[in-house]
């Protein structure tokens, strides 16, 4: 059983990292090679994109303008042309196939297993606790000890990770074509399963702090039992309530959230990575060259960082709702906390990661939109308190009651919400603008000498196209990030007798 498990662990690890035993090293030179392999190459259908290279930018503008309104007629088709503001890297060849019908139903289904994941941890992690937690009645000597809080943090820690698992997988199944939108559906998932996941925690330790006060015969600030009130409004106004809860979001913050995930993130993240690939390269004789490197490959730094940030914000946003006194010690942890990751991110970007690049705002505009959480909160919370403040003495106004406070807090919460994303929007329509770079003198032959990641060495099919059809000599070397290569010498339109451009991929030969 051992080594049917170790066999099944190496296999997903080896998928997840794209990696393939059965080619001898390099994708384009496969073992075992079919005779049919060029048929089938020809064979292949064409997806409904294609990249095309041109020699400068400026006759790629021209082209997108002479073509902007009739577009481009390619076999029967009309075809749109229209500037690619993707690099080579960012694009996923292998996802091209997908249409967007597909991927609503990929999606659905990957926000099934988001959700699924939130709720079995619920289930499996979180009721358990609760019913631990529960067997206490909170007199003097019927408390839970340090195990309590131990448990509590490690199940905070411990979901934090398994969400980041889930929804890295979640964001994966949608099969999108390009780096950016993977990375932004990542973000939505991971911050829409942890505050759905705060929530549902939240609920349990309101249960729980109730009991706990009543346990201790807490009274309110007017001297009356806890148990004795009968509005759940009146509980959670409290001042029991109120500090048990800020006490609890307290340590939600720190050290469960803004400390030791990232402090395992070096560890988990650079060194068993790296490690678990020395090991799998040392093991299987097969894994060579191409294949080889990516085993050991390091990571790319990417803007996933965002949702970290946005979650963390969105818990300093939450304290004023329930102790506004511990404002103060959740901002210094805040700023220790985000210090440090400062610091690892620019260690990790210098010495531990093989690239970081983006070429789209996308995921930086998304990150902004949803910063509408955290002030929507702020906002949420200032009507919250300033009802409380009615129930003071001095105060000519009577509070509202809960039927009447629930829906005006979510209503100015919602609007302050509209109103930060509208601005976001204005904002970035205004103050963004395209590059002109229309009087650029590079041209693709220079530029290739310097930047391997090409549209054509990025895509393994055009790889094999180029070995196996097209008969290029040299093939067209597949890109492996690290791996200096020489690439297939560019030709000009010109040198090769033809007036059209080069398409990444090519299309099959006509029958």
């Amino acid at each position: 059983w051992y080594s049917r498990l170790n066999g099944l662990l190496t296999r997903w690890l080896l998928k997840m990292w794209q990696i393939h035993l059965d080619t001898g090293g390099d994708p384009c030179t496969p073992q075992g090679q079919s005779p049919d392999l060029k048929q089938r190459l020809l064979e292949m259908e064409n997806c409904s994109t294609a990249f095309v290279v041109f020699s400068n930018e400026d006759g790629r503008d021209r082209a997108v303008e002479a073509v902007k309104d009739t577009g481009i007629e390619i076999r029967g088709t009309r075809c749109k042309l229209k500037s690619s503001t993707v690099e080579p890297e960012e694009i996923m060849w292998q996802n091209f196939y997908v249409t967007a019908a597909q991927r609503k139903f990929k999606l659905v289904k990957a926000f099934m297993l988001v959700l699924g994941a939130c709720i079995l941890w619920t289930v499996l992690m979180y009721l358990p606790y609760a019913a631990y937690m529960m067997s206490f009645t909170y007199q003097p000597r019927d408390r839970p000890g340090p195990l309590g809080e131990y448990l509590f943090i490690g199940l905070v820690v411990g979901s934090q990770l398994g969400l980041f698992v889930a929804c890295s997988v979640g964001a994966n199944m949608a099969l999108y074509r390009y780096e950016g939108e993977r990375q932004s559906k990542y973000i939505q998932f991971y911050n829409g399963a942890l505050l759905l996941n705060l929530a549902m925690d939240i609920v349990l330790q309101t249960v729980l702090s109730y009991k706990e006060m009543t346990g201790k015969k807490a009274h309110t600030a007017n001297g009356q039992l806890l148990d004795e009130l009968t509005s759940y409004q009146d509980i959670m106004e409290s001042f029991p309530m109120q500090r048990t809860l800020g006490n609890y979001l307290l340590k939600y913050c720190w050290p469960s959230t803004f400390l030791y995930p990232f402090l395992s993130q070096p560890i988990l993240v650079q060194w068993l990575a790296y490690h678990i690939g020395k090991l799998l390269v040392r093991a299987n004789t097969s894994l060579q060259g191409v294949m080889a490197a990516k085993a050991m490959e390091l990571g790319a730094m990417r803007q996933e960082r965002y949702a970290d940030i946005l979650f963390n914000t969105a818990l300093v946003a939450l304290v004023p709702f329930v102790a506004p006194a511990y404002m103060h010690l959740v901002l210094i942890f805040f700023l220790m906390s985000h210090v440090y990751i400062y610091l690892y991110d620019h260690w990790k970007v210098l010495r531990c990661v093989v690239r970081f690049q983006f070429t789209s705002p996308e995921v930086h505009k998304l990150a902004m939109q949803l910063f509408a959480l955290p002030v929507s909160f702020l906002a949420g919370a200032l009507v919250f308190k300033a009802n409380q403040l009615r129930r003071l003495p001095s105060s000519e106004n009577s509070p509202l009651s809960s039927s009447h406070l629930l829906p005006l807090v979510v209503g100015v919460m919602l609007a302050h919400g509209l109103m930060h994303y509208l601005l976001v929007e204005m904002i970035c329509r205004v103050f963004w603008t395209a590059t002109v770079r229309k009087d650029s003198n590079a041209s693709y032959a220079a530029t290739v000498s310097h930047f391997r990641a090409t549209y054509f060495s990025t895509n393994p099919v055009h790889c094999l196209r180029s070995k196996y059809v097209l008969g290029h000599d040299p093939p067209e070397a597949v890109y492996a990030c690290g791996l200096w290569r020489i690439p297939r010498a560019w030709k000009e339109p010109r040198e090769t007798g033809t007036d059209t451009p080069r398409s990444a991929g090519g299309l099959p030969k006509a029958p």
